[in-house]
Parts: C-alpha cells; sequence; structure tokens
C-alpha cells in the first residue's frame, strides 16, 4: 500500500507560496495558495483552511483585486475559518472596512457573488429595486451570511440603574 500525496504536496505548496511571497511573486504565491486550498477539504482541515484563506486574501488584497479578498475576509469573521485570534479577526474586519469604503465597486461586486452563491429562497432582491426604481437612491452594502463571533462569557455582567 503506497500513501496518497496530495496532503504532502499541499503543504509543500503552502510553503510555496510563502516562499514566493516573500520574494516579491505574487502571481506566483497566489497560484500556490489556490491549490493548496483546493486538497484541504473536511472538518479535520478547518484551521488549516482558515490559514490559506488569510494568505489568499491577504495576497489578494495586495494584488488590489479588493472583491475577491473581501469574499475570503468575510468568510474568516467570526466562525468561518477555523480558530482565529481576535486580533487577526479585527484586521480581518478592518480590510473589508476599507475595501467597502474606499473600493466601493469591488465591494459590490463581492457582495453580488456571495448572494448569487446563496440559494434561491434566501435572496433579497428589494434593494436593488429601489436602487433601479429611484434616481436619488443609494446603494449599501449587505454582506449576506457573515458569520460575527458568538461572545460565551460567565463573567461578563450587565446591570440597570433604574434611579
Amino acid at each position: 500500500y503506497q500513501a496518497n500525496m496530495t496532503r504532502k504536496y499541499a503543504f509543500h505548496m503552502l510553503m510555496a507560496g510563502h516562499m514566493f511571497r516573500s520574494a516579491n511573486q505574487p502571481l506566483h504565491a497566489f497560484r500556490c495558495f489556490a491549490a493548496s486550498l483546493n486538497v484541504y477539504h473536511g472538518e479535520r482541515w478547518n484551521e488549516l483552511r482558515g490559514h490559506l484563506r488569510s494568505a489568499l486574501a491577504a495576497q489578494l488584497f495586495g494584488m488590489d483585486r479588493f472583491a475577491l479578498s473581501m469574499q475570503f475576509y468575510c468568510q474568516l469573521i467570526g466562525s468561518g475559518g477555523g480558530r482565529v485570534s481576535t486580533r487577526s479577526q479585527a484586521k480581518f474586519l478592518n480590510h473589508v472596512i476599507s475595501i467597502c469604503t474606499e473600493h466601493k465597486d469591488a465591494a459590490f461586486a463581492a457582495v453580488d457573488r456571495m448572494h448569487s452563491d446563496e440559494s434561491p429562497d434566501q435572496k433579497d432582491d428589494s434593494i436593488d429595486v429601489v436602487v433601479n426604481n429611484f434616481d436619488q437612491a443609494t446603494r449599501q452594502v449587505e454582506i449576506p451570511n457573515i458569520g460575527f463571533p458568538r461572545v460565551v462569557d460567565g463573567s461578563i455582567r450587565i446591570s440597570v440603574d433604574n434611579g
């Protein structure tokens, strides 16, 4: 029995992606990260997929591919990327906010792609109807299915002063 070597290939592609990124070869780094992400699927590899999505999002952000970068960052926010520190989640959220404020067309393209990934019963076209029917209307960025973190902490106390 000879073991399947696809995970070893993916690991070496991940390492090559980091090397290409440090050598200022962004297209090669992107190709390596994307190839590695395709191999790791299933529950066991959640943290590794989170690492790869983070690397891909940063790589795409640096390559000015803001729509794709925003999609990866949105997958990482909350519980979608494995165990991610609050500092990293804050960084991801800041990148999403900067894309939404500085690159509005890319943000709308990313949101449209994320909406097209939804099932037909989840789609809400009411915003597009409003934008198309009124000249004065502005479109807002609504990110679907973003998993904001849930805080479960028994030490948090909320008190109300009735005085």
